[in-house]
């Protein structure tokens, strides 16, 4: 009995290839290659879900889409006080659209990303987001604030966001800050922060580029990745993971070129 349930399982392995709950945690991933704008691997990758501070990507492409890096930004009080990871921004202070999309990005400050879509006024700034997936030919993801908090309607797709994630990539800025695994910014007003990416990739796997971590109790743990073995782009996206940082890394190491 046991030896035909193994010849079962064997054959349906076989025949099915790959299968998710043998080799990976997240409740839904997707693969993309950038350059052949499509999904190479996938799992539940149209189910939405929540995504926690991957949001942060559609909103730094959106504030570089629609601003000047080196415009000045005055924190209001609603941005200082926001709930949630934070640069320590302080009501009133004075700083960068640059500076504070790289504090949004390493750091994950929720009071960054909402200083961010305070500046270009709030509501207008969550409508350009939303045309953001538009433009990226995302179709069934739908965001409600720049910072990821959970929302009723704050769903994405893991496809989804691998085409948000490919549409930001196209911004040479946007890749060179996601990449950044450590950074120094000053304000206008003096004070200065020392940034650390939360991205651990960066260090673990050495063909990563970016992008972004999220985490909420609801949706879990979220992550966007990017690699390159100079040859094929990948993307990565997994929701939902509780073992993230090996999936991605096991996912490129199946279909990027073997390293020398």
């Amino acid at each position: 009995m046991k030896f035909r349930f193994m010849a079962v399982v064997s054959v349906f392995i076989l025949l099915f290839g790959n299968i998710h709950s043998f080799s990976y945690s997240a409740k839904a991933i997707c693969l993309y290659d950038v350059d052949a704008k499509q999904m190479i691997y996938g799992y539940n990758e149209e189910i939405r879900m929540l995504p926690a501070s991957i949001t942060k990507i559609v909103t730094a492409i959106t504030a570089l889409r629609l601003g000047n890096p080196e415009d000045v930004v005055t924190v209001n009080a609603a941005a200082a006080n926001t709930e949630g990871s934070s640069i320590y921004l302080k009501a009133g202070e004075k700083i960068k659209l640059l500076d504070l999309i790289y504090g949004m990005m390493l750091h994950s400050g929720n009071d960054a990303a909402n200083a961010i879509a305070h500046h270009f006024g709030y509501e207008e700034f969550v409508e350009e987001m939303n045309e953001t997936v538009r433009l990226s030919e995302a179709t069934d993801s739908h965001f409600e604030n720049p910072s990821g908090l959970d929302g009723e309607n704050h769903r994405v797709t893991a496809l989804d966001m691998a085409k948000l994630t490919a549409y930001a990539m196209k911004n040479p800025l946007f890749c060179e800050i996601v990449a950044t695994k450590q950074k120094n910014i000053v304000s206008e007003d003096g004070y200065t922060r020392y940034l650390k990416n939360h991205n651990k990739l960066l260090w673990m796997y050495e063909r990563t580029r970016g992008v972004k971590t999220g985490y909420t109790k609801k949706a879990g743990r979220t992550l966007v990745s990017f690699a390159s073995d100079g040859e094929r782009n990948l993307i990565c996206v997994t929701l939902n993971d509780s073992d993230d940082w090996n999936d991605h890394i096991s996912l490129y190491q199946s279909y990027l070129k073997k390293e020398s």
